[in-house]
């Protein structure tokens, strides 16, 4: 009899260890609210019709901004910007379309290479700000080159 008490006894604190175990893995959400137990699936997030034509107009804004600098920065930058030294003769800007970031409150940010004749081409990330219906430049950051990783 004592022996079966003690079977029982291991059994119990068994379950109520695994219990535990189970409970610390994931507490309380035991099923998912979809009904479904396991993992979580989430979808990669695919831009909107709105984002892929805001990109395209974001690339359009920056392709021509060598043409007419004026037209193409932000009020808020035009005061500080400097058309001949930022951008000299001859320099074409190839913005990267896929790295369009939008902030959620009318701008966002964009890859762009920056070709200068004579010179190594330099990589810049593209602050971008709607104004008036029309994307403006507001500012840049350049890209350093990253170390290789092993």
């Amino acid at each position: 009899m004592k022996k079966l008490f003690m079977v029982i006894g291991s059994a119990v604190v068994a379950a109520l260890l695994l219990l535990l175990g189970l409970w610390i893995v994931n507490p309380l959400g035991w099923g998912q609210a979809n009904g479904k137990t396991g993992p979580t699936e989430t979808a990669s997030p695919t831009p909107s019709n709105e984002q892929e034509a805001d990109a395209q107009a974001v690339a359009q804004a920056l392709s021509r901004l060598t043409e007419n600098p004026s037209d193409g920065i932000s009020e808020r930058t035009k005061q500080s910007f400097n058309p001949e030294l930022a951008l000299p003769a001859g320099s074409e800007l190839a913005p990267e379309v896929s790295t369009w970031a939008p902030d959620g409150i009318g701008g966002g940010t964009i890859n762009v290479v920056m070709s200068v004749p004579g010179q190594a081409d330099s990589r810049y990330v593209a602050v971008m700000v709607k104004e008036d219906d029309a994307w403006k430049l507001l500012g840049t950051l350049e890209q350093k080159e990253r170390a290789e990783t092993p």
